[in-house]
């Protein structure tokens, strides 16, 4: 059974692929903007349910405008 946080997931985050994570993170740094494919999440298991990073500090803030 999915949790409310993978349901939300499916419905919102790009990453989203069957279940499974694509692995595309982005990042900051003095206002430049970092896009890059994180090995560790590629192609893995959504773990928006337990820890992810990209989920926390992106989909859940455009949810909140929904």
């Amino acid at each position: 059974m999915k949790t409310l946080k993978l349901k939300n997931a499916q419905k919102h985050c790009c990453n989203w692929d069957s279940g499974k994570c694509i692995g595309v993170m982005l990042s900051s740094k003095e206002g430049e903007l970092k896009v890059f494919l994180d090995s560790d999440k590629e192609n893995k298991p959504c773990t928006a349910d337990t820890k992810c990073n990209y989920y926390d500090n992106i989909v859940k803030k455009i949810i909140s405008y929904l």
